[in-house]
């Protein structure tokens, strides 16, 4: 990644902040931004762009800002007003975007709020059904994996 891309500022916070959460499928992995992006938007070894317009493919537009326990990311795309947040499941051989909140705002919030309840496993993310649609796809898992933590 030889160009210089300017970090929008709440990006950059929502980074150092570093929110980690007892959730394992919410972001706990943090680090430098650029190096980030490696796997992602990179190939380091055949030192060539992962990004491409085809369906499945990592998007030009597409930041990784965090990771969960296994590996997965957490990205938003700066094509779009007060950063949408996404994660999808590595390893599956192309990328399908699981929006996990409308903006960044919010998804600080959603972190914060699940920061401030003491959560003791197995427990339900009920409390955060007026901040996420718990019925989305990306919600039911994980709170289906609070239920199932122990």
């Amino acid at each position: 990644m030889n160009h210089i891309l300017k970090i929008p500022f709440v990006i950059e916070k929502f980074i150092e902040a570093k929110i980690c959460t007892q959730v394992p499928l919410l972001p706990c992995t943090y680090g430098d931004f650029e190096k980030m992006q490696m796997g992602y938007r990179w190939d380091l070894v055949q030192n060539r762009t992962l990004t491409t317009k085809h369906n499945g493919s990592w998007q030009e537009s597409w930041y990784v800002i965090a990771q969960n326990e296994w590996g997965d990311p957490f990205f938003v795309d700066f094509n779009i007003e007060n950063y949408p947040v996404y994660t999808a499941i590595h390893g599956t051989g192309g990328w399908k975007a699981l929006k996990v909140s409308d903006s960044i705002y919010r998804f600080v919030e959603i972190l914060n709020k699940i920061n401030s309840v003491d959560l003791t496993f197995p427990c339900t993310l009920d409390f955060l059904s007026d901040m996420v649609d718990l019925k989305s796809e990306f919600w039911i898992e994980v709170n289906e994996n609070c239920q199932e933590v122990e």
